[in-house]
């Protein structure tokens, strides 16, 4: 086990940092390939840039065997690495290397460097492992500058979140492309661009081009996937992921297509929960908190609350949608102060206000304070848009506000329109929407609607939240005491509860340790 210490830039310039942590990431990059070495996260890492612990220090928080590190010294096409590899509990150096090299030569010190680590605390890398640490990425050292150039501006962004970095990214890796058009890990930066503004048919472009070039480099099948996933194809998006895992290389992508795998199979848990133990397992923190939240819709799933809220916390510390999730834990269990009173604690030292006014507009709207409610509502509604489940029941619970609060016209509107929007997403089948309709059609009194949506929702899903959120949401408070939608209820609950048995049974075994 290794935690690889940001590399210090030694040259005269202070603006080739992004030189010493290219070369860093590239090396932990190759380390993280490796199957029976475990590395510690690049975001990890980095934070402890300038620290003034001790590697023993460093080593026994981090609860790793060794620490790797190193400088950087460019000056012209010469650069200089040296690296040494410490043992954390004796500070004793296991190996320690200075290359005096080209820039040319500077993905043969990379790929050495992983592998001398590797000799020297006697893992074995496998063939597979080493043809992949060994190729080299672009033969235009220009190309491979300005890419580490992006990747570092890329990596600025996700520390001070400002959207600059991501421009001044995508025009570095423009320029590489420019110098060496067939730069596969530039193409695949290119495809994520696109996927990050939901420009799915041109990452597809991107995809089908690095498909091309290199059928065995996984970056291909990898865009493919999220293309899919977005044009809601669920078995084309699983069989690309599927493909992409079985391919180098083994870097953090990789690690990040087992998370969506775990997505994808978001209604088969056990397999949604394999998938995630490896996703989670060198991912970096600040996508941890995108698998933490779907960790917790996960158990959320199938009842067990506790470790939903567990994750669901862990997502909240790095992303506004865990903040905007907890609630909901809460509010399905009928913990509704607990609901509120998370959201405004949390909400007044944290910006993340589409998340904070939608989760307290429900908390209010469940604790009857139908007046807070329209206010936070209202204030919802000037955000950019929400994602789509949340919208959901946000247009809907609107319509119970006003109903409540005596504007029965203006919850009619509201009803009436959500409606004709959600049948016809039937039309792209819409699964979720079908449990919108219930719940509005039972609402408004049409029973025998409600019914046929809910009896459809629950063929197609056997289990899930709905059960609970049944028993105490009020729209559903009319067919509550029905017996076919008693049935539909007591069945969820079974299921859910056979599942959490197993669940319980892996971790008992030691299958599953998240």
């Amino acid at each position: 086990s290794i935690v690889v210490l940001p590399f210090t830039n030694l040259s005269s310039d202070p603006e080739q940092e992004y030189f010493s942590d290219g070369m860093m990431e590239e090396i932990l990059n190759h380390l993280v390939k490796i199957e029976d070495l475990q590395v510690i996260s690049r975001t990890t890492s980095m934070q402890l840039r300038g620290s003034s612990k001790s590697i023993h220090e460093i080593t026994d928080e981090l609860n790793v065997a060794t620490a790797l590190e190193g400088s950087v010294r460019k000056d012209g096409n010469k650069v200089r690495i040296t690296v040494q590899l410490i043992r954390g509990d004796t500070d004793m150096h296991l190996w320690s290397e200075i290359y005096d090299r080209e820039l040319t030569d500077i993905f043969e010190v990379q790929s050495d460097v992983a592998k001398q680590i590797a000799s020297a605390l006697g893992v074995v890398i496998a063939p597979t492992e080493e043809a992949s640490i060994d190729k080299i990425p672009t033969t235009d050292i220009a190309a491979y500058d300005l890419y580490i150039r992006a990747r570092h501006e890329r990596n600025l962004y996700w520390v001070t979140f400002d959207k600059q970095h991501i421009k001044t990214s995508e025009d570095l890796i423009n320029k590489a492309l420019k110098i060496d058009p067939e730069y596969l890990m530039a193409l695949a930066e290119k495809g994520a661009y696109f996927i990050d503004d939901n420009n799915h048919d041109s990452a597809k472009l991107y995809a089908d081009r690095i498909i091309d070039l290199d059928p065995d480099f996984n970056r291909g099948y990898g865009l493919r996937g999220y293309y899919y996933r977005a044009k809601g194809d669920r078995d084309l998006s699983i069989e690309n992921f599927l493909k992409a895992i079985n391919l180098p290389p083994k870097d953090e992508a990789w690690f990040w297509y087992h998370t969506e795998l775990g997505r994808a199979y978001s209604w088969e848990p056990i397999k949604a929960l394999s998938y995630f133990q490896k996703g989670l397992k060198k991912n970096d923190e600040h996508l941890q908190g995108g698998e933490y939240f779907w960790i917790a819709l996960t158990f959320q799933g199938i009842g067990d609350y506790e470790k939903a809220e567990k994750y669901c916390r862990m997502a909240a510390e790095s992303a506004c949608f865990g903040i905007g999730e907890l609630p909901n834990i809460y509010i399905n269990q009928g913990k509704f102060k607990e609901a509120h009173q998370f959201a405004d604690s949390t909400c007044q030292s944290r910006d993340c206000l589409r998340e904070c006014s939608r989760s307290l507009f429900r908390a209010s709207l469940f604790l009857d304070r139908f007046e807070q409610a329209e206010q936070y509502f209202n204030q919802w509604n000037t955000m950019e848009q929400d994602f789509a489940p949340y919208e959901r029941l946000v247009n809907a619970e609107i319509g119970y506000v006003y109903h409540r609060l005596g504007r029965t016209e203006e919850a009619e509107k509201v009803f009436a329109a959500e409606i004709q929007r959600l049948e016809s997403e039937l039309n792209a089948n819409s699964i979720a929407s079908l449990f919108a309709l219930a719940r509005l059609f039972a609402f408004t009194g049409n029973h025998e609607k409600a019914i046929k949506y809910l009896t459809s929702f629950a063929d197609k899903r056997p289990f899930g939240t709905y059960s609970d959120t049944i028993l105490i949401d009020p729209l559903f408070e009319s067919l509550r005491d029905d017996p076919k939608v008693k049935a539909i209820v007591r069945q969820a609950q079974e299921k859910r509860a056979a599942i959490r048995a197993q669940v319980r049974q892996m971790e008992e075994r030691g299958e599953l340790t998240l």
